[in-house]
């Protein structure tokens, strides 16, 4: 049975939000000592997080509509390919020239 759960970063910044959110209900108790771990460095980072994930989704959407267009461009070459190699079988050329790898 394939797996439903979610994973990747998308699924981490969601997950930091609910450390966030868990954190932020101690409210002045928690006041860790390493600053990295404090709440206003927490929620910076939080917010970069999801910076970065827009931008890796706007990047990806841009990449996967470039490879579509090259999909449609290229898709006919496969049987293009095919009628030149069966065209070229039927002709008095050398069977050097006729020689090619076959996709």
């Amino acid at each position: 049975m394939a797996s439903t759960s979610e994973t990747g970063h998308a699924k981490n910044v969601t997950n930091f939000q609910s450390l966030i959110s868990f954190v932020t209900g101690y409210g002045a108790i928690y006041n860790h000592t390493k600053s990295k771990l404090q709440l206003s460095n927490l929620i910076t980072k939080h917010a970069t997080g999801q910076t970065d994930i827009g931008i890796v989704i706007t990047d990806n959407t841009n990449y996967n509509n470039k490879v579509n267009e090259r999909i449609a461009e290229f898709s006919d070459v496969k049987s293009l390919s095919t009628r030149l190699t069966n065209a070229l079988e039927t002709t008095d050329a050398s069977p050097e020239n006729k020689r090619c790898k076959r996709v």
